[in-house]
């Protein structure tokens, strides 16, 4: 009996940790503005960290509104490397509408050196999967990935200006020189391996709708990729969390059992 007994405490403990742990499986949209370049790279490394991931063509008109209007996401990944603006109205409603249910944003302006330049690039990969792990955590959220502005930021700082947000400003010739090292999001990620020029600056500090966004990598003067996170939310499945309860319940009907013998 007390063989078994212990045998259902580590069941319970088990449970306990699924409970707590988050699987990283949510679903991407990807907004694909440069569909020349091969992101395939990308997309497979998304995939096989669990996620479902699902690529646009950003190009086509109402892109976005048409994908957010048939099918539910919990995050949504703007690969913004172009000159043109494609973001229609309904599109910048649609994103509005998801944002507020997701308001957690990473902002990149130097992503040209795993979007365009590089999509098979290591650290650029793991970085972007480090984002899409860490906006499970935290319920969802919105990744722009741009350049400097003004010529390859339209489409972002228009989604920008819509969430109450500063725009992406400036082309700077410098590379990353400093990056905090205790994030997440550069887990098994060396950023100063990138060094294509030119970038943009990122938004940082208070913005007009209240968030705060921190600088997680600069060139020691400018901001060039800022994010903000809502507070973590991981969501216990029902069917596990009554599993637990219930093993946890025959765990205390046994040990009573037990003592009364």
């Amino acid at each position: 009996m007390e063989i078994k007994i212990r045998h259902m405490v580590g069941l319970a403990v088990s449970c306990a940790v699924m409970l707590t742990t988050n699987v990283y499986a949510d679903t991407i949209l990807m907004v694909d503005y440069y569909p020349s370049i091969n992101i395939s790279p990308i997309e497979t490394q998304l995939t096989g960290a669990g996620h479902s991931v699902t690529t646009i063509d950003g190009t086509a008109t109402d892109a976005i509104y048409t994908a957010l209007n048939s099918q539910n996401y919990d995050q949504i990944f703007i690969l913004d490397v172009t000159s043109q603006n494609y973001m229609s109205s309904n599109d910048l409603a649609s994103l509005s509408s998801f944002y507020s249910g997701a308001s957690s944003m990473v902002i990149d302006s130097q992503s040209y050196n795993y979007i365009a330049w590089n999509t098979s690039d290591p650290d650029g990969l793991q970085f972007l999967t480090n984002i899409a792990d860490e906006f499970s955590i935290h319920g969802g959220g919105i990744y722009l990935g741009a350049d400097h502005a003004p010529t390859w930021t339209n489409n972002s700082n228009a989604l920008l200006d819509t969430l109450g947000i500063n725009s992406i400003t400036g082309a700077i010739n410098t590379d990353i020189s400093w990056y905090d090292a205790t994030s997440s999001l550069f887990d098994g990620v060396n950023p100063l391996n990138w060094s294509r020029s030119s970038y943009g600056v990122s938004p940082s500090g208070l913005q007009a709708n209240g968030q705060i966004f921190d600088i997680l990598a600069s060139d020691g003067s400018n901001a060039l990729i800022t994010a903000s996170f809502a507070p973590a939310s991981v969501p216990e499945p029902a069917t596990m969390l009554l599993f637990g309860t219930g093993l946890a319940g025959l765990i205390g009907s046994r040990i009573r059992k037990k003592k009364h013998q």
